[in-house]
């Protein structure tokens, strides 16, 4: 099974017919009597669109034809996205030049050992030599530094067999011998990037063979935030934490969900640094961390926050009193820290920092720690503490929520289902970026928002929407935005009607699949 993409930038007329196709549930309802109505439920509706095409001409139609001859009647997945504006205010904007190759191939380059032309909106990618680059064709995109993006490719197989997909340049890149669409997320470390289409670079095609793309796409976009904790008992850290110089007093405090909970991490009355510890196993190559707590101040009002491998270290001191941080610090083996701290209520302060793990360490250890002041974390100790709760390490390139561990960590977090999912990676501190019947997609499936989405000064927030999720998204998995698109078929098999030989009118139906 395949998927080709039903072209977004052909408009059809206005009205375009939605509708919810419930075909999961029964009702009975007595015909004699006053016994109640009885209603069995299996699934949540599925969106169905019929939309008619008319007096489609030239480019427009040779698109639209061409990908409803691909869809092989009921064969292969359709891609399709409901005709809509955004409410909200999230910035979901296209930050490609020239995407859909509506004007040939401007704002794109064509990699050596390629040559590259568009016919009909559809960039054909040839191979001019045997030696050739994996990048045929790409543009350097303006992006925000340290926010997700999600990047979107079509290809169509054309002549030879190439492994094609798409590629952050310097990040990662995904790829596919089916092709069609194809989406990778990545969080850039500065405000402009190389994206493009990927090419496998196998052996096998020859000079002359090619394949075509009628679609690229980037934009911003939040994350599935499934509450990643690579550390065990976050919120026991009289347990399995090793202390330096320090003790745990535990349960002293209400923690920020109101419940009893909350330690203390003590100093000792000797002249050193004093903090609790632990370490994880992770992956040896680059990749983003996030170290996380709630802190409160208690006899102390100073902390630091450290992750740190055998080669160097991140660490960020905050002060309680006001929430306020010093600045970060990274030396050998990390790079491009940022920190967040953000009013949790009640005196608590959600503390987050990222940094990038450059060197090739597989442990890597976070610290929890008292000081005395801004940058002055050796003291003499007097037997004074902060007040800890709820603290974790995610592969994260933003901060996640605090995901709670008892034995073991839950690397990946934990599942999400239903009508609501957290999501991290908005703007922070913004209201209505979402807005009730505002489109979007997670995992290949169409929803519509239901609530306002909000974040706080972290960049979390929870989405609520319809229809219920029939699949569990996974950690760090996008939430397009910009051009949702679902997985449909046709309804029908399609028709359509040529008026003179120049224009095509065409009617089509469309349900929602998923799996």
């Amino acid at each position: 099974m395949g998927e080709v993409l039903l072209p977004p930038w052909v408009q059809p007329v206005s009205p375009e017919h939605v509708a919810m196709l419930d075909d999961q549930t029964t009702t009975f309802e007595a015909a004699l009597g006053r016994a109640p109505g009885q209603t069995q439920s299996w699934a949540d509706p599925r969106w169905q669109i019929k939309r008619q095409f008319k007096s489609v001409r030239l480019d427009e139609r040779a698109a639209l034809r061409s990908s409803l001859n691909e869809a092989r009647g009921r064969g292969n997945i359709i891609r399709a996205t409901i005709h809509q504006s955004l409410r909200g205010s999230f910035p979901s904007a296209e930050l490609l030049t020239n995407p859909t190759f509506s004007n040939g191939i401007t704002g794109w380059t064509t990699d050596t050992g390629w040559s590259s032309s568009v016919s009909d909106r559809f960039a054909r990618l040839t191979m001019s030599a045997s030696t050739r680059t994996v990048s045929p064709l790409f543009q350097t995109a303006a992006v925000t530094q340290y926010a997700p993006h999600v990047l979107r490719s079509v290809t169509y197989a054309g002549r030879g067999q190439f492994t094609t997909g798409c590629f952050w340049n310097s990040g990662p890149n995904i790829s596919s011998s089916g092709g069609g669409l194809q989406s990778i997320v990545h969080t850039p470390l500065t405000n402009t990037f190389l994206v493009g289409i990927l090419e496998g670079g196998a052996s096998g095609p020859i000079a002359g063979d090619y394949f075509a793309s009628p679609f690229m796409s980037l934009a911003r976009c939040p994350l599935i935030d499934n509450g990643p904790n690579l550390l065990a008992q976050s919120d026991t850290l009289g347990t399995t934490w090793a202390t330096t110089h320090a003790t745990v007093s535990s349960n002293v405090a209400s923690s920020p969900d109101g419940t009893s909970t909350a330690d203390q991490v003590v100093d000792d009355a000797t002249t050193n640094s004093h903090f609790i510890s632990q370490a994880a196993t992770v992956t040896s190559g680059s990749a983003d961390f996030t170290a996380y707590a709630y802190f409160k101040s208690g006899t102390k009002t100073f902390c630091f926050l450290q992750m740190m491998t055998a080669t160097g270290s991140a660490f960020v001191y905050a002060d309680l009193s006001g929430g306020t941080t010093g600045s970060l610090t990274t030396n050998s083996g990390w790079a491009n820290g940022r920190v967040i701290i953000a009013p949790a209520g009640n005196g608590w302060y959600f503390l987050s920092l990222t940094a990038n793990k450059t060197s090739v360490d597989t442990s890597l250890s976070v610290l929890i720690g008292t000081a005395s002041a801004i940058g002055s974390s050796s003291y003499l100790g007097n037997g004074s503490g902060v007040n800890v709760w709820r603290a974790g390490l995610a592969q994260s390139s933003v901060p996640t929520r605090g995901g709670q561990t008892v034995g073991s960590a839950v690397a990946n977090g934990t599942t999400q289902s239903g009508n609501g999912l957290y999501v991290k990676g908005l703007p922070v501190s913004a209201n209505g970026l979402l807005l009730a019947d505002d489109f979007f997609e997670i995992g290949g499936e169409l929803k519509q928002c239901t609530a306002p989405l909000n974040s706080d000064a972290s960049g979390l927030g929870y989405l609520q929407f319809r229809p219920l999720l029939a699949g569990a998204p996974a950690d760090n998995d996008p939430v397009f935005i910009n051009q949702p698109m679902g997985r449909f078929k046709l309804m029908n098999s399609y028709e359509y009607d040529n008026e003179f030989g120049l224009y095509m009118d065409a009617t089509v139906e469309l349900t929602e699949v998923y799996g």
